[in-house]
């Protein structure tokens, strides 16, 4: 996030204001100001076809939602950002003892999967390698981790995986699921496109998620008063789509969703407020998600994003912390400015909605 200011007289706002401003008030103002600056910068040299600034439109567009914000949403205090309890959460470090890591053969999902095993967490790896899945429990060894060779997209076969890995595994107190495969879809030449290839990326990607959780969810809910936790990997994507490939985006888009309707409603549900709702958002890391599309290596973009230790890093920080959305590297640095609006009307709705009986 950009720390310009308004020149020369931002200090004396913000004494005026506080004045006549409560500081929730303050604090709408300034993801607001935040926005703008923001807009402002990318856009400040383009000019628009009619002539006008587009630096100009994006402090207008800033301004107008400053004020629609304010109108409808100025008592956050009804509305308040979610935050894990910081104290607690640094006595209580990650608090889940028997992961099942559903995508853990490469990537984000082995290196989660390392980490949490170098922090005493036995880990249960999930995946349709077993080459892989082998040479994962051969490194660490049968007391620390364990494999499940099982595809995703097999969803008539989901429901009778899910009973039989929770009864061998009955301390499964946190399950985290990471799959995703990555295309390009391509609209300029709709003949060419590939829609098996597309709908798998689909059912891959949001489908599977959707019976992985209505499968697995009720182990974790019968486990109260114990914590538990429901963790996916969604993608920075979700917030703001790459055209190169838009049916990846949508599906991150509708987990992203997904998630926060589901983190409503068992936080609604008495017997279900023990399971904590993780979502966590990276950017674009170097892995095999991109590696092994051909058409980035062969633009040269087949390494592209932040190292994997850097991910992993600020991730597990994320887990440790207790928090509900971990945002990483440059999702990180905008997602309040992008997701606290919408965040604030989402919590608006629910308590209009989710409160009736």
């Amino acid at each position: 996030m950009s720390s310009q200011s308004c020149s020369g007289c931002k200090g004396q706002c913000a004494s005026n204001n506080a004045a006549t401003q409560t500081s929730e008030e303050v604090k709408i103002d300034n993801v607001a100001q935040e926005n703008s600056v923001e807009v402002a910068n990318e856009e400040s040299t383009e000019t628009s076809n009619n002539g006008v600034s587009t630096s100009r439109t994006g402090r207008l567009v800033a301004a107008a939602n400053t004020a629609l914000i304010r109108r409808d949403f100025s008592n956050t205090s009804r509305y308040p950002r979610p935050k894990s309890n910081a104290k607690q959460n640094r006595r209580m470090g990650f608090p889940y003892k028997t992961v099942l890591l559903v995508g853990a053969t490469s990537g984000i999902g082995l290196a989660l999967a390392e980490r949490m095993i170098e922090n005493d967490v036995f880990v249960i790896a999930v995946g349709r390698r077993k080459d892989r899945l082998d040479d994962f429990v051969s490194k660490h060894g049968s007391d620390k981790a364990a494999g499940s060779q099982f595809d995703i997209t097999q969803f008539d076969q989901i429901e009778s995986w899910a009973k039989e890995i929770t009864t061998t595994y009955p301390s499964i107190d946190a399950v985290i699921l990471n799959s995703g495969i990555q295309r390009t879809l391509d609209f300029t030449q709709p003949k060419d496109i590939d829609l098996p290839r597309t709908v798998q990326e689909l059912g891959t990607n949001y489908t599977s998620y959707l019976y992985l959780i209505t499968h697995l969810l009720p182990h974790l809910q019968e486990q109260a008063p114990k914590p538990t936790a429901l963790v996916t990997v969604s993608s920075g994507l979700a917030l703001i789509p790459l055209p190169r490939c838009g049916n990846y985006c949508a599906t991150k888009a509708a987990l992203h969703s997904l998630m926060w309707s589901i983190r409503a409603q068992l936080q609604h549900d008495e017997k279900s407020q023990h399971v904590k709702v993780i979502e966590i958002l990276p950017p674009a890391v170097q892995t095999e998600l991109h590696s092994q599309q051909a058409e980035l290596v062969k633009i040269g973009e087949g390494n592209i994003g932040i190292p994997l230790r850097q991910f992993t890093d600020e991730a597990w920080a994320g887990l440790t912390r207790g928090d509900e959305e971990i945002p990483v590297g440059m999702v990180r640095d905008r997602f309040d400015a992008t997701e606290e609006p919408r965040r604030i009307g989402f919590r608006r709705i629910v308590e209009t909605f989710m409160t009736k009986k």
